[in-house]
């Protein structure tokens, strides 16, 4: 873990990267350093991923504190939903997209609501009640139910245009 904090500060093209952790430096040439070391960047992508797949979401958003704020991270679309909202709307958004401009504090919408009391919160018509900051943005998407659960790396919030009666497994 040390190793990989301080490879996720490397995000520009590099020649090599020398690593010293307890003074035992290693130096790695750029091919290691971009083929065997999965980002952090990466990793947050692939844990939206992995909360779609478990739950059938059509998206997942991971949101982090930044500060006194929580942002959105990363996300994930499977294909097939980014090939259906493009064809229904002839454009590139997407919820989980236009959803970075949000940002929450603790106890503010759903993301700042779990943060703060560390409780999933499952929000079955997100479209239609104010307990969803962005209602709006959920009925112009189709998104319906909207699961928001604590991780270790932050919130994570899963949606479907489906009914879930609880909150699923992420």
């Amino acid at each position: 873990p040390e190793l990989e904090g301080v490879l996720f500060l490397c995000d520009r093209t590099i020649a090599s990267a020398r690593i010293c952790i307890h003074n035992l430096c290693c130096t790695f040439p750029q091919s290691v350093a971009t083929t065997k070391i999965q980002t952090r960047s990466n990793k947050m992508s692939s844990a939206c991923q992995a909360a779609c797949e478990k739950s059938g979401a059509v998206y997942a958003i991971l949101w982090q504190p930044e500060g006194d704020v929580l942002k959105a991270k990363a996300h994930y679309n499977p294909p097939d939903r980014i090939a259906a909202i493009k064809a229904k709307r002839g454009d590139d958004k997407l919820f989980t997209l236009e959803s970075y401009s949000s940002s929450f504090t603790k106890g503010q919408g759903a993301p700042g609501r779990v943060w703060a009391s560390g409780e999933a919160e499952l929000i079955p018509n997100a479209s239609a009640t104010d307990a969803f900051a962005r209602k709006d943005l959920a009925a112009e998407f189709g998104i319906c139910s909207v699961a928001i659960v604590p991780v270790a790396d932050g919130i994570m919030e899963v949606g479907t245009p489906e009914t879930w009666s609880a909150a699923p497994a992420i």
